[in-house]
This record gives C-alpha cells, structure tokens and sequence, in this order.
C-alpha cells in the first residue's frame, strides 16, 4: 500500500456525505407552500434515507441474521418509524399538520450516522497506525549480561534465565 494513501476518505464516501447533505438542505424547506408539485409529494431528503441509510439496513440485516441487537438495528427502527410516520401523516385528512417531514428526520439519522461512522473508521485507522508505529520499535537484538560481558543476541535466541540490559 502507498505511503498515506490508506488514511484518506474514500471518494465515493465523500460524493455520498455531499449529495445526501445537498438533499437534506432541499429537504428542510416545507415544499407544501413553495409549488414545485414533483418535490410536494416527493421529498429530497429521500435520496440522504436511502444513501446513507443504506448500509445501516444492511449492517441490521446482518444483525438479525446473527440473532444480535446492534446499534444498527435500532438506527434502523427510528429510521423506519420516521418513514412510518410520514406515510401516516401523508395519509390522515390534514396533510399540514406538523412544518416539516418526518421523511427528513429519517434523513437527518441516517446522515448523522455515516458521518459517526466516518470518524470512527478514521479513529480506528489512526489507532491502528500508531500500534504499527509502535511494533516497529520493538528492537531487533538485545544486550545480555554475560560472564565475559555483554553480549548482543538476537531476540530469538534470549533464553529464560538471562539478564537483558536495557540502554
């Protein structure tokens, strides 16, 4: 692997963060009283459920079939129960009846959770880097204490029993 190139985003990840926030933004305004009549009944934050809640669904699935409860299958009942609630809303007599979507909360989950697991790839990539660092310290050969002095030898052959001198 290059040097550094393991610790960058990938670029389909950035592209995907980009479009959904796009679609969140878009998504925020109460397009009932704006006109548009495609965006009236189809709400741009769609597109953030969808990319970015993709993989929670997939990391639940994975869960269930596993019989395990996960933060992804949890993510993924508030996610659906937004996506619940915006049917039920879009079905009942008053299709006003709160300012914003609950189609846009479910986005706003499922954004907020790809940027969470951003970092935390990002964390672990670092930590794992500096445990890399670490290893590579360890020294090679070591000085032991002999009867004719010191002695270096190689880790393999230090024996339980001598004096290893540490400069």
């Amino acid at each position: 692997k290059p040097e550094g190139r393991g610790n960058r985003l990938p670029i389909n990840k950035i592209i995907i963060l980009v479009i959904s926030f796009v679609s969140l933004v878009l998504g925020y305004f109460n397009w009932h009283n704006i006109g548009v009549m495609v965006l009236y009944y189809v709400n741009p934050s769609w597109i953030a459920v969808i990319l970015c809640g993709a993989p929670i669904f997939y990391n639940a699935g994975l869960a269930l079939t596993r019989k395990k409860i996960t933060a992804a299958l949890l993510i993924s009942i508030a996610i659906l129960a937004s996506i619940a609630l915006e049917f039920i809303g879009f079905f009942a007599s008053d299709h006003s009846s709160h300012g914003h979507s609950y189609i846009f909360a479910a986005g706003e989950i499922a954004f907020l959770m790809a940027v969470g697991a951003i970092i935390e790839d990002a964390t672990i990539r670092k930590t794992r880097s500096g445990i890399d660092r670490l290893v590579n310290l360890i020294p090679k050969i070591a000085n032991v204490k002999t009867d004719e002095g010191l002695l270096e030898k190689s880790l393999t052959d230090i024996n339980i029993g001598d004096i290893v001198v540490a400069k």
